[in-house]
């Protein structure tokens, strides 16, 4: 194990103690680890959607594209509610809806629920985007750390874990 001397002088091991060892750090990691874990749990299920309705790769695409659609025109609302209820109760709101969110398109019973329901979940999606960076930012700013690098590290270690689950 290194000494904490040591961590200091190596950039990433500093990075990493600091992460790790602040509780918010590890809170707002854990975020964008679940967030990457869920948006996943959603795109290793595309195939199974796409068989289960009969969509043809068109009808698929238009539908796909519902969820950016759904994350821009949520994207101008998102500071102006992250202003007014906090960058912490706006990712908690953000993932709480992210999390039903995934469901609906995985659930739909046609072309056009779909598309409803990706559209849904574009605007969680952004939300929870824009408020979980927030709160790295913040904490950054607050405590003097840097974290922003190693949360997105951890939202990378959430769909490596996803691409290694069984899809059921």
């Amino acid at each position: 194990m290194l000494s904490t001397a040591s961590a200091r002088r190596h950039p990433l091991l500093s990075t990493l103690t600091t992460f790790f060892s602040n509780p918010l750090a590890r809170a707002v990691g854990f975020v964008f680890a679940l967030d990457s874990f869920l948006f996943g749990s959603w795109v290793a299920r595309i195939p199974h959607v796409k068989y289960t309705l009969g969509l043809n790769d068109a009808q698929l695409g238009l539908a796909l594209f519902a969820l950016p659609i759904g994350s821009i025109v949520m994207n101008p609302f998102t500071g102006r509610l992250i202003r007014r209820f906090g960058a912490a109760c706006c990712s908690m709101w953000g993932g709480i809806g992210f999390f039903i969110s995934v469901l609906l398109p995985i659930q739909a019973p046609d072309a056009f629920f779909l598309t409803l329901g990706l559209f849904i979940m574009g605007i969680f999606t952004a939300l929870l985007n824009v408020s979980m960076n927030t709160c790295a930012a913040n904490l950054e700013k607050e405590q003097g750390i840097r974290i922003m690098s190693t949360c997105h590290g951890m939202w990378s270690l959430g769909v490596c874990w996803e691409v290694h689950l069984p899809v059921s």
